[in-house]
């Protein structure tokens, strides 16, 4: 195991947690509306309901997110250097992935709200 073993995984880690606990807050209603973790913005940023309500139904889809990026942190530890492209490219379009559906998700349960 290298140093940059160890600095990709705990990059990965670092990212796999903030989305983890962005989604556990988004479940819970204490996710408080913001620039950096406004994935309904348009739609929802301006209502706080709707905030609330749009979060929550996304917020399974946004503790996926970070699965890939848990995986990607335990792969990274066992990996050569020939396959640090692959785990990053793979991890990371996995996690887009669940994260567009997460803000679909979102923005479908607040599209009917008045």
């Amino acid at each position: 195991m290298t140093v940059v073993n160890v600095i990709l995984a705990l990059s990965f880690f670092a990212a796999a947690w903030y989305w983890w606990w962005t989604g556990v807050r988004a479940e819970r209603g204490t996710l408080r509306p913001g620039t950096f973790c406004a994935a309904s913005l348009g739609l929802s940023y301006f209502d706080k309901q709707k905030w609330v309500e749009g979060h929550y139904a996304a917020s399974g889809y946004t503790k996926a997110v970070s699965v890939p990026l848990f995986v990607a942190a335990i792969a990274c530890l066992f990996a050569g250097e020939s396959v640090y492209g692959w785990i990053f490219v793979t991890s990371l379009s996995l996690a887009a992935v669940a994260l567009v559906a997460a803000v679909r998700k979102a923005h479908a349960a607040v599209r009917h709200m008045p």
